[in-house]
C-alpha cells in the first residue's frame, strides 16, 4: 500500500491553525486566572474579618487600632494572633507581586520618599508589611495626597481616622483640621464602611491585573466584599 506524507503546505497550514487558536485562548485564559486571583484575595479578606470579629466581639466591639492605614501592620497582626493558625498566610494578595514596584517607588509617585512592600516575605512578615490597607487608624498617612479635600456629600470623606466597632458608632479621631468625621451611618449602612482593601497607590496599576481607578477589592464592615469600580478618595466610607 502506498502511503501518502504530509506536504509542507498541509504542515504549515495545521501550524497556523493552532497557533491562531493559542493565540484566541490564551488572554481568555489570564483573565480568568484575573478573577480567580480576586476571588482569592477577597477570600484572604474574609478570613481576617472572621478574626477581626472575634477580637471584637472580646472587647465590646470595638475592632483592632492601628497608627496608619499604610503599613507595617505589626500591631493589626499582634493583635489577631495572626502567627497561630496561619492567618498571617491571609494577609498576602496572590498578586501583589504586579503593584510591589510601585509601592516601593520612593522617586516617581507621591508622597516622595516614602515607600512599603507588600508582597509575603520573611522580612515583610517581621515586620509586619503586608499587602493590604485596614481602615481602623489613629493618625493621618502622608500617602493620602486628598486628606484634607471636602466633598460635596457629607457621607463621602477622604481616608479620615477612625476606630471602627462592629455595632454602634465608631470613634471619630478627629484633628485640628477636620470639620467633619463621617461616622453617623455606620450603624445603620455597615456594608457602606471599609475595614480593609487592595493596596493603591496614585497613577499605580491596582492589582488583578486591573488598571488604574478600574476597581479594586474591599471589605466592608458588615462582612461582604466586592469588587469596586472608581476612585478610592470617591468611594471611601
Amino acid at each position: 500500500m502506498c502511503r501518502r506524507a504530509f506536504t509542507l503546505i498541509e504542515l504549515l497550514v495545521v501550524v497556523a491553525i493552532i497557533a491562531m487558536l493559542i493565540a484566541i485562548l490564551i488572554p481568555s485564559l489570564k483573565f480568568a486566572r484575573a478573577q480567580a486571583y480576586e476571588v482569592s484575595c477577597r477570600s484572604n479578606m474574609h478570613q481576617i474579618h472572621l478574626a477581626i470579629e472575634i477580637y471584637a466581639n472580646e472587647r465590646n466591639g470595638w475592632y483592632p487600632l492601628v497608627d496608619t492605614e499604610v503599613n507595617p501592620h505589626d500591631e493589626l497582626i499582634e493583635a489577631l494572633d495572626a502567627y497561630k493558625g496561619g492567618l498571617v498566610n491571609a494577609m498576602y494578595c496572590p498578586q501583589a507581586h504586579a503593584v510591589e514596584p510601585y509601592a516601593q517607588n520612593t522617586t516617581d509617585y507621591p508622597p516622595k520618599n516614602k515607600s512599603t512592600s507588600i508582597i509575603d516575605t520573611d522580612e515583610n512578615r517581621e515586620v509586619g508589611n503586608i499587602s493590604y490597607f485596614y481602615w481602623s487608624m489613629e493618625e493621618r498617612s502622608n500617602w493620602r495626597s486628598t486628606n484634607h479635600t471636602q466633598y460635596p456629600d457629607p457621607n463621602m470623606d477622604t481616608f479620615r481616622p477612625r476606630w471602627l466597632r462592629n455595632t454602634g458608632d465608631p470613634k471619630p479621631l478627629e484633628q485640628d483640621t477636620d470639620t467633619l468625621t463621617p461616622t453617623e451611618l455606620q450603624d445603620d449602612r455597615p456594608g457602606d464602611y471599609w475595614v480593609l482593601s487592595d493596596f493603591f497607590r496614585k497613577q499605580a496599576p491596582f492589582p488583578h491585573t486591573r488598571k488604574h481607578k478600574s476597581g479594586l477589592n474591599i471589605l466592608f464592615l458588615d462582612g461582604h466584599g466586592e469588587w469596586v469600580i472608581g476612585q478610592p478618595r470617591a468611594m471611601f466610607k
